[in-house]
């Protein structure tokens, strides 16, 4: 009931797929909860998978790489994927994936963000597709 986007979430997903990239979640919380908080934020029909910790089965949530595999199996399979998360199990389930990791200075975090070892650190949403395009140019 008080759950609520992040300022400029909603403008950095519009702009991602207005670019072509294909949106995924992938989160430790139970698939069908997690589809249905993206339904109620007017979401849900952005994304092209949703992956919650019990989608794939036992021992295979974050930070086991398997979700972030099988996300971009589902999203073709082609093409650069980076995580976007907050959390440690986020870090390194990109890390068990070869990925790159976006963490968010704010929202849930098990560690202060800059310690936990992601390519960057955002501090709005606004920082996201500037900070994606810096890690596709390395």
């Amino acid at each position: 009931d008080h759950t609520v986007l992040y300022p400029g979430c909603r403008d950095a997903l519009d702009a991602l797929a207005e670019q072509g990239c294909k949106l995924a979640v992938v989160t430790n919380k139970p698939e069908f909860l997690s589809l249905k908080l993206l339904s109620e934020l007017g979401i849900r029909d952005m994304f092209d998978s949703v992956l919650g910790g019990d989608t794939l089965g036992p021992g295979r949530a974050k930070p086991a790489p398997d979700m972030i595999h099988q996300t971009i199996a589902l999203c073709g399979g082609e093409g650069a994927f980076a995580m976007v998360g907050d959390s440690s199990f986020d870090v390194r389930a990109a890390q068990a994936a070869g990925a790159p990791c976006i963490v968010l200075s704010f929202g849930y975090h098990d560690a202060p963000p800059h310690s936990l070892g992601a390519e960057a650190v955002i501090d709005h949403f606004g920082d996201l597709i500037p900070t994606l395009e810096e890690l596709a140019a390395r």
